[in-house]
């Protein structure tokens, strides 16, 4: 039997060339999207999406696959598969599917899941693992019906930086001081400087050390391949970021940072990324030290800058315990789901079978 009341037309999206046609209908329906999620949000330009496109053909070691699904001439629902050839995580493929609000419960998203669940028996990938928002409920209804695993709760904080507690900052910063006989800081400006990549990529990969919860996954292997890559996306996405390092005088060892990211397409939000201290190194104030120097910068240099967002597991109370201090508060809660790809092949088949 057809999975679907209407006729749908699932094609995959490729970005070698672009066909401009395709890449327009795709803009107007991932808008679509994105309103539905975070109506705060200006939408994102027809030269973001081509940029991000065009961007995915740094990456080497990833391989993403993009279906389509339209009723016409009108795109209504996508499926993003996305594995990497790196050594670590070989068994995971990441999937993320979205469907208009008008076209779902017609089995469009079955439709869909087949072409990951394909891609993924291609790849000799085990387990699905993907996210859904309290903005779109919808979401995590559909993953329930498959019968998938939460596997990690968290959120997307935001900070207004209007309420920010400026004492609180100069608090942060003269509590550093006192360790500055011990650590300085220190600040990367555009690119990371190529003598110290590979201590770079050491150090990134303290976000090892997160909270994992019932997530099946390994830690993530950084590599100074890894980095650039990174950083030539960013710069043709147009995407500034901002570190702030923190060393270890005695040894010159690199113990810790934290870093920004802002888009001049959105100039009143910045995301805050990644911030670790070396465990070794903890207990001394440097991660509240480092965010708040950051934060003192903003200030300066960015004034139209408006809020802060930054995504924090429900279980990292060490980072939350920080955030909630600066004033971050919830945002949009998010699940992390996984969910065994044999499991999803037989679901399929029971759906095809009914």
């Amino acid at each position: 039997m057809t999975l679907t009341r209407r006729r749908f037309r699932l094609s995959r999206f490729n970005i070698d060339p672009l066909d401009e046609n395709e890449l327009e209908a795709y803009c107007s329906f991932s808008n679509t999207i994105r309103q539905e999620a975070q109506p705060e949000d200006p939408p994102r330009s027809l030269e973001s999406y081509r940029r991000n496109f065009e961007g995915w053909k740094l990456f080497d070691d990833v391989i993403f696959d993009l279906w389509l699904a339209r009723e016409g001439n009108l795109v209504v629902g996508d499926c993003l598969s996305r594995i990497t050839l790196r050594e670590d995580n070989r068994h995971l493929v990441f999937v993320s599917i979205s469907v208009l609000a008008p076209y779902r419960r017609e089995g469009l998203g079955r439709c869909l899941l087949k072409q990951a669940a394909s891609f993924a028996r291609a790849n000799d990938r085990t387990l699905m693992m993907g996210y859904t928002t309290d903005r779109v409920p919808s979401g995590a209804g559909f993953a329930r019906r498959l019968g998938a695993e939460a596997g990690q709760l968290s959120h997307t904080n935001q900070l207004v930086l209007a309420e920010l507690d400026c004492d609180l900052l100069e608090n942060w910063c003269a509590l550093g001081q006192s360790s500055a006989q011990e650590y300085r800081l220190g600040e990367w400006t555009s690119s990371y400087p190529e003598e110290e990549l590979e201590e770079i990529a050491a150090l990134q990969e303290t976000m090892n050390t997160e909270p994992r919860d019932d997530l099946q996954i390994e830690d993530e292997k950084i590599t100074p391949e890894m980095l650039r890559q990174y950083e030539e996306y960013n710069a043709r996405q147009g995407t500034e970021r901002w570190s702030l390092h923190a060393r270890h005088r005695v040894t010159g060892a690199l113990v810790g940072y934290t870093e920004v990211f802002w888009h001049p397409e959105t100039p009143q939000t910045l995301w805050q990324g990644d911030t670790a201290v070396v465990p070794s190194h903890r207990g001394h104030g440097l991660g509240k030290w480092l965010k708040a120097t950051m934060l003192r910068k903003v200030q300066a240099e960015r004034p139209q800058i408006l809020r802060i967002r930054t995504g924090n597991a429900d279980s990292n109370g060490a980072m939350l315990a920080i955030n909630h201090r600066l004033g971050f508060k919830p945002y949009i809660a998010e699940t992390v789901w996984q969910l065994g790809v044999d499991r999803v092949e037989r679901f399929l088949a029971g759906e095809q079978g009914s």
